[in-house]
């Protein structure tokens, strides 16, 4: 940690100047927690600001040789923001005076200097830069509550995900094995072993590739199908322009969409069903397209008898989305009725799209 002290320039080619504002200044309680620094012209004034940490107000004549100082508070303006300028000019030189609290000076005094004036403005300077710091560090540690508050988050959706997950995955096991049929058990034990190692891997992770979560989505898929005496059939279709091995997703994203086509689509329908995953590029983004031939949001929310039903897991992905690429990114998710030629079951399809993140450092497993 920097413990040094806050600088204070003077920046003034008149020797005595700095001599009077030494004697003047040095000795006041109010004025020694600042280190004074001094600059004879606007050019070894601006070797100091980049040489120097911590300059914090610069006191600073107008008419010097080599480099003025509105000259210099140009550039202190345009890179140096946070510096606090004020500025020395003749009585009746308004106009420079005016320009220089254009270019964004704070303050100015005028020559003949009168020290009691002088003392009061460099006061108030202080006062302010004081005004300026803490409201510097409150903006930083907000920031630093809002990424702590959104991580928090993110791990609470996570949290609310995962056992929701399972306790749907081991209902398919209890399902299947009430059939005491030992061989396809063991392969629906196998698959699920499988899953939930996936799922407790990828449950400590922000963001896994976007091979994994697919893995993990066809384990899912394969356990539910076997659930239900393969009801349904489905296919998963990757574009080779899409790198799944490198592309990075929150984990467990793509699964309550998966779910909620099959339970309240597929499963509730006449005859058996279809479901569909692509995954494309697109104008910088990744679109996955989920789709199935089953009833429809409509006619689902009519057999639950809640016709504004709205899937909890559903809720929590569409922001977890939102979170995870951030609610500036071009992460989206529609969902629609595709209503061809059968009106039955007209089948839902849900697009998701997110911007292309790839991992650089090849960490993938």
């Amino acid at each position: 940690m920097n413990h040094s002290k806050p600088k204070l320039l003077i920046v003034d080619d008149e020797a005595d100047q700095q001599e009077l504002m030494s004697q003047a200044f040095l000795s006041k309680p109010k004025f020694r927690h600042y280190e004074f620094l001094y600059a004879a012209n606007g050019k070894l004034a601006l070797d100091q600001i980049q040489e120097t940490d911590d300059i914090e107000i610069i006191l600073l004549d107008i008419n010097m040789p080599v480099m003025d100082g509105l000259s210099l508070l140009e550039i202190i303006h345009n890179r140096n923001p946070e510096i606090i300028a004020v500025i020395i000019s003749a009585y009746n030189d308004m106009n420079n005076i005016r320009r220089a609290m254009n270019h964004g000076a704070y303050d100015f005094v005028t020559k003949p200097l009168d020290i009691r004036d002088l003392e009061v403005t460099l006061l108030k300077t202080i006062q302010y830069s004081s005004q300026l710091k803490e409201i510097k560090k409150t903006i930083e540690e907000n920031n630093r509550l809002k990424e702590k508050s959104l991580d928090l988050e993110m791990k609470v959706l996570r949290s609310q995900m995962n056992p929701h997950f399972i306790f749907n995955s081991l209902n398919s096991i209890h399902h299947f094995i009430l059939k005491q049929d030992v061989d396809l058990a063991g392969s629906y034990l196998l698959k699920f072993s499988k899953l939930i190692r996936a799922i407790l891997d990828h449950s400590r992770q922000d963001m896994i590739s976007l091979k994994d979560e697919l893995m993990s989505l066809e384990w899912y898929i394969q356990l539910e199908a076997l659930r239900a005496d393969q009801k349904f059939n489905f296919v998963i279709n990757v574009s080779n322009e899409v790198d799944t091995m490198y592309v990075k997703v929150p984990p467990l994203i793509l699964q309550p969409f998966v779910e909620n086509a099959i339970q309240h689509g597929l499963m509730t329908k006449q005859g058996k069903g279809f479901l569909s995953l692509e995954v494309l590029a697109k104008n910088g983004n990744v679109n996955v397209i989920i789709a199935d031939d089953g009833v429809g949001r409509i006619n689902s929310r009519k057999k639950t008898n809640n016709p504004e039903h709205k899937s909890v897991g559903i809720e929590i992905t569409q922001e977890r989305i939102q979170r995870g690429f951030g609610l500036a990114s071009s992460a989206s998710v529609e969902m629609k009725d595709l209503y061809e030629s059968d009106c039955e079951n007209p089948g839902t399809q849900v697009i998701i799209q997110f911007p292309i993140y790839y991992d650089q450092s090849n960490n993938h497993r």
